[in-house]
């Protein structure tokens, strides 16, 4: 197919609410398909043609609920206002006014509002561990979290939509000042693992989002992580927002005790952390 096709069929496919996503990830989810012979010869003929083919509109709404849990399960409605409030926040005068408009960033993901409420706690444990770099895997826009505690250092964020790397470089720039040197890039962490030497790791509500396959990724993550701590989180909630009967992890707990690998299990209403010191230090 022609570039141009492709990349017209691409922004089909993700429709309006997934436009943030990099578009070589839904390239790679809609290969997968390629490989069928028949999807194949449908993706050969015109593209008027491809876009009416009742296979593809099949084909782009599974794609699209893979989209909703990386993307769109947590982006909030009002887009708009994160470009208001990174304008606010490069006017910002001082740490606290900074801090207040961070605040109001950080409700822009439904992760980082819904940790609102706990994340001076849940710095209080983390920098008992003297970081003085931070690797975010699938961050989302928690890094503007990073404000609100005492931390100095460097700050790398990993995340799948281009428009929240995009955002997250310009918010970082903004806090430079406060000498946390960040840095965020474009990268599907399920694939490449190639990732910077830092004290400590977060992996914040990711590995649901894997099924079944959580367990071969999270192994191989282990065996390519530079880092001294990892932390990893859950949720206590269903992606529908109810609240969970069982929240245990048992097959997670089960995988680091045979691992032989220490942690620590911090608990909070909505989100339950693990703090795990890996062996390669």
């Amino acid at each position: 197919m022609k570039n141009e096709k492709i990349q017209n069929i691409i922004s089909k496919v993700k429709g309006k609410k997934n436009l943030g996503v990099d578009d070589k990830y839904v390239f790679e989810i809609l290969d997968k398909y390629l490989k069928n012979p028949k999807i194949k010869e449908i993706f050969e003929k015109p593209e008027k043609e491809i876009l009416k083919n009742k296979v593809f509109k099949k084909l782009t709404k599974e794609i699209r609920k893979e989209l909703y849990k990386v993307h769109g399960l947590y982006q909030v409605k009002k887009q708009s206002n994160k470009q208001n409030l990174l304008k606010q926040l490069e006017k910002a005068r001082n740490i606290d006014d900074t801090r207040k408009t961070s605040r109001e960033i950080l409700k822009q993901h439904t992760s980082s509002r819904e940790r609102l409420s706990i994340y001076n706690k849940l710095y209080l444990e983390i920098l008992k561990l003297k970081p003085e770099s931070i690797l975010d895997l699938a961050s989302g826009l928690n890094p503007c979290s990073i404000i609100l505690s005492n931390f100095k250092g460097s700050y790398y964020a990993y995340e799948i939509s281009k428009d929240d790397v995009d955002f997250l470089n310009k918010y970082f720039k903004a806090i430079k000042k406060y000498n946390i040197n960040g840095k965020a890039f474009v990268k599907d962490i399920t694939k490449d693992f190639n990732f910077e030497k830092t004290d400590v790791c977060f992996l914040f509500k990711f590995l649901d989002l894997l099924g079944k396959n959580r367990k071969l990724f999270f192994i191989n993550l282990l065996k390519n992580l530079k880092c001294k701590y990892l932390i990893v989180s859950f949720s206590k909630k269903t992606i529908s927002l109810k609240q969970m009967k069982n929240t245990e992890r048992n097959w997670f707990i089960n995988l680091l005790n045979s691992l032989n690998l220490s942690y620590k299990r911090i608990d909070f209403e909505n989100e339950f952390f693990y703090i795990i010191k890996l062996k390669i230090f």
